[in-house]
C-alpha cells in the first residue's frame, strides 16, 4: 500500500469520527533522524472547553523501504473503528 493511499484511508477514518463535542483531526507529521526517514499517522481528539486531548496511533510510513507499520490500529485492514470505537469504517 503507498503512503497516498494510508493518508486517504487516515482522512476517511477522520471523517467518519466527527462529532458535535469534540474536534478530531488528522496528524501526518514527516520525521528524518538517525539515518532514517518516516511519516507517522495519528487522529487527534481535542475540545475548545476543556482540555481534553486524545490521540490516537496509526503508526507510520518508512519512506525508505516503502512498507507501512501498523500502530495499534491498522489502515491495511478491511474495516477500522472510528475514533470513538462506536462503528465500523469499510475501505
Amino acid at each position: 500500500m503507498t503512503k497516498q493511499e494510508i493518508i486517504e484511508r487516515l482522512n476517511k477514518v477522520c471523517e467518519a469520527s466527527q462529532n458535535a463535542r469534540f474536534t478530531i483531526e488528522a496528524r501526518i507529521t514527516d520525521w528524518e533522524n538517525y539515518g532514517k526517514s518516516r511519516t507517522y499517522f495519528k487522529l487527534v481528539e481535542t475540545s475548545n472547553v476543556t482540555k481534553h486531548y486524545k490521540a490516537l496511533d496509526f503508526g507510520y510510513f518508512d519512506n525508505k523501504k516503502g512498507v507501512y507499520v501498523a500502530g495499534k490500529r491498522n489502515l491495511e485492514a478491511e474495516t477500522v473503528y472510528d475514533f470513538g470505537g462506536n462503528s465500523i469504517v469499510n475501505f
